[in-house]
């Protein structure tokens, strides 16, 4: 099984978690409602993800261009280019993948988080409505 290193420095990544720090500096600000917090903190999350999952694929770009560039004239140059270029298909799989899991976590707790939310204002309801109905008239 291969393996891709995720965080490697090159100047593209650098600009990727720079990108991803100015995402997350502009998610903290202002005063929201529940319903646009809840939007709110899902998008921050989908652009964190988005630039990380750049940021992956700016690398496996960086690193297949680097091999690319290191192949000679051999015999096996078409072979190792193509070889390059299967590894950048892997690696931007496994980016994608990493960010397809990541979203769906986020997601996952959005949803939980509506449900008990959801809940909590039934109760509510419904506790109301008891009082409502024993009060005397």
């Amino acid at each position: 099984m291969r393996t891709v290193a995720l965080f490697e420095l090159t100047p593209r990544s650098v600009l990727g978690l720079v990108a991803a720090l100015a995402v997350l500096a502009g998610c903290g600000a202002g005063a929201r409602s529940d319903a646009a917090s809840s939007q709110a903190r899902f998008d921050c999350a989908s652009d964190e993800i988005a630039a990380r999952e750049k940021s992956c694929l700016d690398a496996a770009a960086t690193k297949v261009a680097d091999r690319l560039s290191q192949i000679g004239t051999t015999a096996f140059a078409d072979l190792d280019g193509r070889a390059a270029r299967s590894d950048f298909y892997w690696a931007a799989w496994q980016c994608r993948v990493a960010a397809a899991r990541a979203t769906e976590k986020v997601a996952e707790a959005e949803r939980a988080q509506y449900s008990r939310e959801t809940n909590s204002r039934q109760e509510v309801s419904a506790r109301m409505a008891i009082l409502l109905s024993s009060r005397p008239h």
